[in-house]
């Protein structure tokens, strides 16, 4: 009866735990306070600002996201929507936050996601090299469309797609490739 009791206390503090640290996942985004203050500084600089402070990490395409412009920044204590939303005020770049990964791409470009209807249905992958190791911030694009992602941080990547879809998989150093999206099976 004692092993009962102590196994019941282990495993409700396990799950109290857990759940403690999904609700500060969550919330890391929208606590996590930055502190910058860059004058004339290149993207790029003000991204690193941003990593050493926070635990956030950036994703991008240089061929996409000119990180040598110049940018003036001040935060004291703010949000990481409200830097980058003022970062990006007059800029051609949009951005999208997923727990502590922020993807930049150009505005219009392929994060603009189509919204799922009777004629689309959602995809999941994971793009890994010869190797088979995990490739981060691959491109993944429904080919004659805008519609696509990016992978995550282990390579994985879902998307909603049209029928009889073709994706275009390119990440820099890598030959790219196109995939037919499989059909049926209930996507």
């Amino acid at each position: 009866m004692k092993k009962i009791s102590c196994i019941m206390r282990i495993i409700i503090l396990l799950m109290i735990i857990g759940v403690t640290q999904a609700i500060g996942n969550n919330m890391y985004s929208q606590t996590a306070l930055i502190n910058l203050r860059m004058d004339n500084a290149s993207l790029e600089e003000v991204i690193n600002g941003i990593e050493e402070q926070s635990e956030f990490r950036f994703l991008y395409n240089k061929k996409i996201v000119n990180v040598e412009s110049k940018v003036s920044i001040l935060a004291e204590n703010e949000s990481i929507t409200n830097v980058l939303d003022d970062l990006f005020r007059n800029a051609d770049i949009s951005y999208a936050i997923s727990d502590r990964q922020i993807v930049l791409n150009r505005k219009g470009g392929f994060l603009a996601f189509r919204p799922v209807s009777a004629q689309t249905r959602r995809i999941t992958g994971t793009v890994i090299d010869h190797n088979g190791e995990p490739i981060i911030g691959a491109n993944i694009l429904e080919k004659g469309t805008t519609n696509g992602t990016v992978t995550d941080l282990e390579g994985k990547f879902s998307l909603d797609v049209g029928d009889n879809a073709v994706l275009q998989i390119s990440y820099i150093g890598y030959i790219s490739q196109e995939i037919r999206a499989l059909t049926g099976g209930g996507g």
